[in-house]
């Protein structure tokens, strides 16, 4: 799964956008604009997208963005701007009242910007009827995905989901094993929490610092619960459907018997102390340190974790498990939609949607992500009889990464309308790796999905929920670290309680009451 790192970069796209009052001259892109030497009578097209240039030098004479503009019949100026910075780009953008014509990957979750962004026409809807031929591979993203209904507003579609793969997967709360130390105790990797607590106990006893993850940060245990409220039929995430209607995921019974569980893991001292403070990644720790075990997003970032530990030379071996069973007759991880951020056309003075859409469109399609994802064929690449040979030499020059453990994709095909489809993540990750390679990797996929709770409503809003979101938020955050490290089950219990009672009397059974009405109308 493309994510690089999302959590991450969910946290500063969103810190970003919450801070729309900032000045418009502010607008300074880190790495400058490149203007391509094309055709002059070419329409410009002006993509800004967070990150940075990778590794192309010039994008003038970059030979990955010129075949883009030859089959899309353009001129287009990229500007990558930091991270941290992005949305206050954006938002100081249209203060200015001049805004690109490509606005890649905004943080969806900022849906009230977003909502103001149309109200003032400062974007267009792809299926605008001018729009809407230009755009067949975006417009069919959303029909293979009914999920994505929910990115809609006013019912049109706004959005171009910068994405990974086109259906639903597995979120951010997958358990890895260290395969190797489960063959050393003599164990199989575990299938239920009984059997995962017994590997841990062993683990610890033999020297590991415990299970990791990251609780440091601002959404605190996020979603390390995945796999335990999934144990007792609650996805840890969304609305999910009841006699009453949707209710919201957090004040389920379920999530107190997950929550629980997951309090039985701490009280036995089975977690590495390091999670609490943890705020980025626990991967790095996990591949270079002690823990046994890690509880993180998975997908592509197995095979990546894998090569690190190749190159570590310590001979460990990534496990990923299927969701965990504790004898309720449910199991799962969270399923979400597998993008993160949406991509938007520029609607005001100096704008060209039409241009901007056909590039989209084609960064979109087959022959686009084959290009940033390989290179030009017979100059990066051959190809004969469907195997695929790269020319790295070739491809160090014309800007695609080389770095061990990356995607091996151009930046053209991260942050404008992808994370690297999965296929091609696949790809770099497993040329020239032997046969047995492509079999565990599979294998983990499989183990990934293999048990998945779809959920409802995360990718949309309500005016009453839009506005209690954040202290939603912040109650979850504090509550649920309360209660997984009270010290005894009965106060963990009984804080839980207390939760569901501040959450309902804060404001939250208005907003789930409206937001109820939301869902019925989407999915009945």
């Amino acid at each position: 799964m493309s994510q690089a790192d999302n959590v991450t970069r969910r946290a500063v796209l969103k810190a970003g956008v919450a801070g729309a009052a900032v000045v418009a001259g502010a607008a300074v892109a880190l790495s400058g604009t490149a203007r391509p030497t094309v055709a002059q009578d070419r329409p410009t097209v002006r993509i800004w997208s967070p990150g940075d240039n990778g590794a192309v030098a010039d994008w003038s004479q970059d030979p990955i963005l010129q075949a883009v503009q030859d089959a899309t019949g353009t001129q287009i100026e990229i500007t990558k701007i930091g991270f941290d910075i992005y949305g206050d780009q954006v938002n100081a953008a249209v203060a200015s009242g001049e805004v690109p014509d490509i606005i890649g990957t905004v943080d969806t979750g900022n849906r009230s910007i977003i909502a103001q962004y149309v109200r003032d026409g400062v974007v267009t809807p792809y299926d605008d009827e001018a729009l809407a031929p230009l755009v067949p591979n975006v417009l069919a993203q959303y029909a293979a995905n009914p999920t994505l209904a929910e990115l809609k507003i006013d019912d049109r579609i706004y959005m171009k989901p910068v994405s990974w793969a086109d259906g639903n997967g597995p979120g951010f709360g997958i358990i890895h094993v260290r395969k190797d130390i489960l063959d050393g105790l003599g164990m199989a990797p575990p299938d239920t929490f009984n059997q995962y607590f017994e590997f841990l106990r062993a683990a610890r006893s033999a020297g590991s610092t415990g299970v990791i993850f990251g609780a440091g940060g601002e959404g605190g245990l996020g979603g390390a619960i995945e796999a335990f409220t999934g144990a007792y039929g609650v996805p840890a995430g969304g609305w999910v459907p009841s006699a009453e209607g949707y209710s919201f995921w957090a004040v389920q019974p379920g999530v107190r018997d997950g929550l629980l569980l997951f309090r039985r893991m701490v009280s036995e001292d089975l977690v590495d102390p390091v999670s609490w403070e943890l705020t980025e990644t626990p991967r790095d720790r996990y591949v270079a340190s002690e823990p046994y075990s890690m509880i993180w997003n998975g997908g592509g970032h197995v095979g990546r974790i894998q090569n690190d530990m190749d190159l570590a030379g310590a001979g460990a071996l990534e496990w990923t498990v299927p969701a965990l069973d504790n004898g309720m007759g449910s199991r799962g991880y969270l399923s979400v939609p597998s993008f993160f951020g949406g991509t938007f056309l520029g609607s005001l003075g100096d704008n060209n949607p039409e241009a901007a859409a056909r590039v989209v469109n084609y960064l979109s399609s087959p022959e686009g992500y084959k290009l940033t994802a390989l290179g030009i064929a017979g100059r990066d690449y051959t190809e004969t009889n469907g195997e695929i040979t790269l020319i790295p030499e070739q491809r160090s020059l014309d800007g695609f990464a080389t770095e061990a453990g990356d995607t091996g994709a151009h930046p053209l095909g991260s942050a404008i309308v992808s994370w690297v489809p999965q296929e091609w993540q696949d790809f770099s990750l497993l040329y020239g790796k032997p046969p047995e390679f492509k079999q565990w990797y599979d294998q983990m996929w499989v183990h990934q999905r293999q048990y998945l709770l779809e959920t409802r409503g995360t990718l949309t809003t309500s005016p009453l929920w839009t506005a209690y979101s954040a202290t939603s938020d912040e109650l979850i955050t504090r509550s649920f670290l309360e209660i997984v490290r009270m010290g005894s089950e009965a106060d963990a219990g009984a804080r839980f309680d207390q939760f569901v009672s501040d959450w309902q009397g804060g404001g939250g059974s208005d907003a789930q009451a409206e937001m109820n009405e939301v869902l019925t109308a989407l999915y009945g």
